[in-house]
């Protein structure tokens, strides 16, 4: 936590060794609402959130240099796919 406020306080200064693009950037994932097999609610119990998370994990990868991504994100062996989103999030918000 106190590794996240240092770099938030000091964004413009890491901001080159974390990504490759000043200020911020807005990822998006893309949904085919055209297709009827992936209209859901994300209240369901059914939401694919696998599906979210995936492509936004992936998104999240591309944007970040190198290894550091890789060292920050929580990526353990009982680590979800929700937790490893969560703490790429939170990488982003420091950039």
């Amino acid at each position: 936590m106190l590794f996240a406020k240092y770099v938030d306080d000091n964004a413009e200064k890491f901001r080159s060794k974390i990504v490759s693009f000043e200020g911020k950037k807005e990822l998006r994932v893309c949904w085919n609402y055209d297709d009827p097999n992936l209209f859901y609610n994300p209240l369901k119990k059914d939401f694919p959130w696998n599906f979210f998370t995936d492509k936004f994990s992936g998104l999240i990868k591309k944007n970040v240099k190198g290894e550091l991504g890789d060292t920050m994100i929580n990526n353990f062996s009982t680590t979800s796919k929700i937790e490893k989103c969560a703490s790429e999030i939170a990488l982003m918000s420091q950039c």
